[in-house]
Protein backbone atom coordinates (compact mmCIF):
# COMPACT_ATOMS: atom_id res chain seq x y z
CA UNK A 1 0.00 0.00 0.00
CA UNK A 2 1.14 3.25 -1.25
CA UNK A 3 0.25 7.46 -0.62
CA UNK A 4 0.58 10.09 0.90
CA UNK A 5 3.13 10.29 4.37
CA UNK A 6 1.38 11.62 7.35
CA UNK A 7 3.97 11.06 9.57
CA UNK A 8 7.56 11.30 9.34
CA UNK A 9 8.76 10.29 6.25
CA UNK A 10 11.45 7.54 7.71
CA UNK A 11 9.42 5.88 10.02
CA UNK A 12 6.98 3.98 7.84
CA UNK A 13 8.05 0.92 4.90
CA UNK A 14 6.11 1.99 1.95
CA UNK A 15 7.76 5.33 2.56
CA UNK A 16 10.69 3.89 3.04
CA UNK A 17 10.51 2.03 -0.47
CA UNK A 18 10.03 5.04 -2.00
CA UNK A 19 12.61 6.92 -0.49
CA UNK A 20 15.10 4.43 -1.57
CA UNK A 21 13.76 4.75 -5.12
CA UNK A 22 14.18 8.48 -5.22
CA UNK A 23 17.75 8.24 -3.94
CA UNK A 24 18.37 5.51 -6.02
CA UNK A 25 19.76 3.23 -3.25
CA UNK A 26 20.41 -0.76 -4.16
CA UNK A 27 16.97 -2.29 -3.85
CA UNK A 28 15.91 -5.96 -3.49
CA UNK A 29 14.38 -6.84 -7.42
CA UNK A 30 11.16 -8.58 -6.44
CA UNK A 31 7.70 -8.17 -8.34
CA UNK A 32 4.62 -6.90 -6.29
CA UNK A 33 1.48 -5.27 -6.55
CA UNK A 34 0.31 -1.93 -5.27
CA UNK A 35 -2.62 -0.16 -3.61
CA UNK A 36 -3.07 3.49 -3.20
CA UNK A 37 -3.59 3.85 0.32
CA UNK A 38 -6.56 6.61 0.01
CA UNK A 39 -8.29 3.70 -2.06
CA UNK A 40 -8.14 1.05 1.09
CA UNK A 41 -9.37 4.56 3.38
CA UNK A 42 -12.25 4.62 1.22
CA UNK A 43 -12.89 0.69 1.19
CA UNK A 44 -12.50 0.56 4.92
CA UNK A 45 -15.11 4.11 5.10
CA UNK A 46 -17.70 2.16 2.79
CA UNK A 47 -17.49 -0.71 4.58
CA UNK A 48 -18.53 0.77 7.85
CA UNK A 49 -21.46 2.52 6.66
CA UNK A 50 -22.60 -1.08 5.83
CA UNK A 51 -23.97 -3.74 8.35
CA UNK A 52 -23.79 -6.77 6.32
CA UNK A 53 -19.91 -6.28 5.68
CA UNK A 54 -19.37 -6.71 9.89
CA UNK A 55 -16.69 -9.44 10.71
CA UNK A 56 -15.99 -9.92 6.64
CA UNK A 57 -12.83 -9.74 4.88
CA UNK A 58 -12.17 -7.70 1.90
CA UNK A 59 -9.22 -8.24 -0.14
CA UNK A 60 -8.00 -5.13 -2.46
CA UNK A 61 -6.18 -5.79 -5.44
CA UNK A 62 -5.05 -3.06 -8.09
CA UNK A 63 -6.01 -3.50 -11.36
CA UNK A 64 -2.66 -3.21 -12.75
CA UNK A 65 -0.05 -6.27 -13.30
CA UNK A 66 2.67 -6.80 -10.87
CA UNK A 67 5.75 -4.88 -11.51
CA UNK A 68 9.35 -5.37 -10.56
CA UNK A 69 10.26 -3.02 -7.55
CA UNK A 70 13.22 -1.50 -9.48
CA UNK A 71 10.76 -0.12 -11.76
CA UNK A 72 9.45 2.60 -9.28
CA UNK A 73 12.55 4.56 -8.88
CA UNK A 74 11.58 6.35 -12.41
CA UNK A 75 8.08 6.47 -11.02
CA UNK A 76 9.35 7.88 -7.93
CA UNK A 77 11.39 10.55 -10.17
CA UNK A 78 8.62 11.52 -12.11
CA UNK A 79 6.58 12.47 -9.31
CA UNK A 80 9.01 14.39 -7.56
CA UNK A 81 12.16 15.08 -9.10
CA UNK A 82 14.50 16.23 -6.21
CA UNK A 83 14.21 14.80 -3.08
CA UNK A 84 12.75 16.97 -0.21
CA UNK A 85 15.16 18.40 1.96
CA UNK A 86 13.13 16.48 5.16
CA UNK A 87 13.60 12.86 3.45
CA UNK A 88 17.93 13.76 2.93
CA UNK A 89 19.67 10.94 5.31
Amino acid sequence: MLGPVLTKAHTKASAVLVRECLFRNPMNAYMATFVDVRDVAAAIAAALLRPAAAGERFLLVSDEPPMSTLELGAIAQVGSPSPSPSLSP
